[in-house]
């Protein structure tokens, strides 16, 4: 008895410490991801003030700078406060929702952004569950923007809805070039990038997968990624039960 106690606290103090760690690399990484728009936004005041904005072109361009930095600095925060409020168990507005209808919205979003890479709606006519409409249709959208970051024009992507009495399931597969296996394992963390520099060129965080696994966490869900079946693509599996009505983290 007592060793299994002492088993107990030891495995109590190495979850704790991992939970620190967690934070502590967590909290560098998010200073790391904002000090870069601060540092444009203050490099640009800097010029401002000393003049060396000597053209009306080259103010144009500084403060264009400073308003897309700024924009995404402002994404970047509220991206944050989401994640720390969903991994502060904060209860999600749950009610009927219809995850095949969500999917339609998301996808007819997604065609205004980009008709280049069009979508195919596919599988149920309904799906319902409880859940939180606006978090999941965030999970899809950020799904879909995922696509757009990191496939080549003409992409096709297939969101397959499923239901039964349990569950419902939401499969994204696209036709582009896949996920690399070395990025498999760590796509839903927090800041990962497979790609770093072209995700920071258009814009990516490196917080919307991973977002999409908070949220469905929250639901109590479950999502895997994987490549597609025929070599080519990725997909990404969502599945979440029917009848959750409260974040549950494990």
């Amino acid at each position: 008895a007592l060793n299994e106690m002492l088993g107990h606290i030891e495995d109590a103090v190495t979850n704790e410490r991992a939970g620190q760690e967690r934070l502590r690399q967590f909290v560098a990484d998010a200073s790391h991801e904002l000090r870069t728009p601060v540092a444009a936004i203050s490099g640009y005041a800097e010029l401002r003030r000393t003049g060396g904005l000597t053209s009306p072109a080259a103010e144009d361009n500084a403060w264009s700078r400073v308003e897309r930095e700024s924009s995404r600095m402002g994404t970047l925060i509220e991206e944050l406060l989401m994640l720390a409020r969903l991994g502060e168990s904060q209860p999600l507005d749950t009610q009927p929702v219809d995850l095949v209808e969500i999917a339609r919205h998301a996808s007819a979003d997604h065609a205004t952004i980009d008709p280049t890479r069009p979508v195919e709606l596919t599988g149920a006519d309904h799906a319902t569950l409880n859940g939180d409409q606006e978090r999941l249709h965030q999970v899809v959208s950020n799904l879909l923007s995922n696509v757009r970051a990191h496939t080549p024009e003409g992409t096709i992507t297939r969101l397959e809805v499923t239901s039964s009495d349990q569950s419902v399931g939401l499969t994204v597969t696209d036709s582009g070039p896949g996920i690399p296996e070395s990025a498999l394992e760590h796509i839903f963390n927090r800041f990962y990038r497979a790609d770093p520099s072209r995700s920071r060129h258009t814009g990516g965080s490196g917080l919307g997968l991973a977002i999409v696994d908070a949220i469905v966490t929250a639901h109590g869900g479950t999502v895997t990624a994987a490549n597609a079946a025929s070599s080519i693509g990725a997909r990404i599996s969502i599945t979440l039960p029917t009848t959750r009505t409260h974040i549950h983290k494990g």
